[in-house]
């Protein structure tokens, strides 16, 4: 004989339950208060992230990026410096830039290049951050649970 049984649980730690045996079943069942408010979401480990991770992530640049502003800006300024030299090529008494101007110029724009692509490849807090927060994601599962509204 087949038996079907019905368990619902109605809110808080009450639950309804009926057994059917040897029965059909030919009207709707409708179980009292189930689900109600109830929505299906998805779930996942939090991050504990504290306050020095969120300003590693937020301000953790590398160290090189400082001084690769740093030199740039004193090669902007250089060049600024060379700028009456080369406009005096449109007047009747051209200067010109000396070679050491120029590699001046060009060590500058050199070291610059140099300490942006280090700092690109070295580990800085930032990238340190960002990583723990991806392996966190990658390796905590994600699962889809149903969660009651309030009333």
């Amino acid at each position: 004989m087949e038996e079907i049984r019905i368990t619902v649980p109605t809110g808080g730690m009450q639950i309804e339950s009926a057994v059917y045996r040897g029965q059909q079943i030919e009207t709707t069942l409708y179980p009292k208060d189930f689900l109600s408010g109830a929505t299906v979401a998805t779930i996942q480990a939090e991050f504990p992230l504290t306050d020095g991770d969120y300003l590693r992530l937020k301000n953790g640049k590398p160290v090189t990026l400082a001084l690769a502003n740093g030199v740039c800006f004193a090669v902007i300024g250089f060049a600024f410096g060379l700028l009456p030299k080369l406009l005096s090529n449109f007047s009747d008494k051209p200067e010109a830039l000396s070679k050491y101007e120029w590699i001046a110029l060009a060590i500058g724009i050199v070291i610059t290049i140099l300490l942006y692509v280090i700092g690109l490849f070295l580990p800085n807090e930032r990238k340190t951050m960002a990583r723990k927060l991806e392996e966190h994601f990658k390796n905590s599962p994600r699962a889809r649970a149903f969660v009651s509204g309030q009333k």
